[in-house]
């Protein structure tokens, strides 16, 4: 009885440590079945590594800097031509300084002129007097004054009224015979003589005035 305690206890020791033993897998499993799990394992892992390497291809870029050649410019020739000039000299420009003709003229200072033949201007003497040339006058007597074609009180003529300008010619005549004073005018560009009996109302010197606006 003694024995069969003993044993019993040894025994069932034995079995677990039998059951707690490892697995022999070579000798049960296929020759060369754990060098293929193996190697199938590790070609698995490549495969998953690689999938999670880039697909694009890098493409290397050129360093190397380009040579230009330059392409010579055609020259284009440009031509001075110069002349020496001598130094330019302003001509002066005669200008009139004359002052405004307030007065009549002393009758002396005049020059004794002819008129034309067969004009019948020719009456009495006819001076001119330069400086009365193109002076213009305005008409001051109230009836107006006669445009004569003469020197003369028995030649008519139209009416110039009060307030109209004429224009003297510079040319005057006096006829002493007859006491009569007379200038040549011009108005609308026809020349015609204004005057009278000296000293009276219709004398060039009552009847106009120097005209100076």
């Amino acid at each position: 009885m003694k024995k069969n305690m003993i044993l019993t206890p040894l025994l069932l020791l034995i079995f677990l440590l039998s059951a707690c033993a490892p697995f022999n897998v070579a000798s049960t499993a296929v020759p060369g079945v754990v060098y293929t799990i193996v190697a199938a394992t590790n070609a698995a892992s490549w495969t998953q590594t690689a999938a999670f390497w880039p697909t694009a291809t890098l493409t290397p870029q050129a360093t190397k800097t380009p040579t230009v050649t330059p392409t010579p410019a055609t020259p284009t020739p440009t031509f001075i031509l110069w002349s020496p000039t001598p130094p330019f000299t302003a001509t002066p420009t005669a200008t009139s300084t004359r002052e405004p003709v307030t007065e009549w003229p002393v009758w002396t200072t005049g020059t004794v002129i002819t008129m034309a033949t067969g004009s019948g201007l020719n009456i009495g003497v006819n001076k001119m007097f330069a400086a009365w040339e193109g002076v213009e006058m305005v008409i001051i007597r109230t009836n107006g004054v006669k445009l004569r074609s003469a020197p003369s009180n028995a030649v008519g003529g139209p009416m110039a009224e009060y307030g109209s300008l004429v224009k003297l010619t510079g040319r005057m005549n006096k006829n002493k015979s007859f006491g009569w004073f007379y200038v040549e005018v011009k108005v609308s560009g026809s020349l015609y003589w204004v005057g009278g009996s000296e000293d009276g109302n219709a004398d060039p010197v009552n009847s106009l005035r120097f005209y100076n606006p």
